[in-house]
């Protein structure tokens, strides 16, 4: 009965389509890019970029977003039915929708094409790297816990928060002439390559909490998380098409700021 019409670079959104294909005999789901109906003309192919699009087969209406989202899975729960009539409802889910929808390719990219973001989606993007850089630096500071507790060093104040801010001002004055329109995309992309590589020392830091481990444990995990970043990193400069110099300057970034924290750490809090 429902046709889905999702973004085919976003790999997300083909997740969502292969489980749905597979799993639900209500609904088709196609990349709007390759649609070919008669009903190809009906939808706002503007639109189409943005968000998720359903389309309703008996009775040829579109729906969009979290709209068209509530409007399927009401077809299927009753809960969801009555959401979907809601207003207010659907107004107070469009705000996690849209802050997916508008940094979906920076989050999981499969190809890249740079398209201009109107006021909307900036304000989305702005946001999405407010709570990456918090999620981040929370995630930081549980490793750095464990990790100087076992060094018998002190943390300097607000550390891992500064250094995620800095890397964003760092790349951004460092990089604005060469990427100009592509710097908002970039910095999206660069701090989810941070975000993942907290993510593992996150894992690291539920080991020293669990195990009691030696310094070397440190030594390995730093480097492991340093080359997983670094190389995620290149892989999406790369899919950007704005060279190796990005790679080049994070890289740097990241060795002057954990030399100067260890260096103000070692001759300010542990004298």
């Amino acid at each position: 009965r429902y046709t889905f019409l999702i973004d085919g670079d976003c790999k997300v959104c083909n997740i969502f389509s292969n489980t749905l294909n597979k799993n639900s005999t209500m609904a088709s789901c196609s990349p709007y890019q390759v649609f070919n109906s008669s009903k190809h003309d009906l939808f706002d192919i503007a639109r189409a970029e943005k968000e998720i699009i359903v389309i309703d087969n008996e009775t040829n209406q579109l729906y969009y977003g979290i709209h068209a989202i509530m409007i399927y899975l009401g077809s299927k729960y009753i809960f969801c039915k009555n959401l979907s009539t809601n207003k207010l409802a659907i107004k107070i889910l469009s705000y996690p929708y849209q802050l997916f929808a508008s940094n979906r390719k920076v989050i999981a990219p499969i190809t890249y094409h740079y398209s201009s973001m109107d006021s909307t989606q900036k304000k989305y993007r702005y946001l999405y790297i407010g709570l990456i850089v918090l999620l981040s630096s929370f995630t930081l500071e549980l490793y750095t816990e464990k990790v100087f507790l076992l060094l018998d060093w002190k943390i300097f104040p607000y550390q891992n928060f500064l250094v995620c801010i800095g890397q964003i001002i760092w790349q951004s004055i460092l990089l604005y002439t060469l990427l100009k329109e592509k710097l908002l995309d970039y910095i999206g992309t660069m701090v989810m390559v941070s975000f993942w590589g907290s993510m593992l020392l996150l894992f690291a830091s539920v080991l020293l909490f669990l195990f009691k481990l030696n310094v070397l444990f440190y030594v390995v995990t730093l480097i492991i998380a340093g080359i997983y970043m670094t190389t995620l990193h290149y892989k999406r400069c790369k899919l950007m098409n704005i060279g190796f110099l990005p790679t080049i300057t994070w890289f740097l970034y990241l060795i002057i700021i954990s030399l100067t924290l260890h260096i103000i750490n070692y001759e300010f809090f542990n004298c």
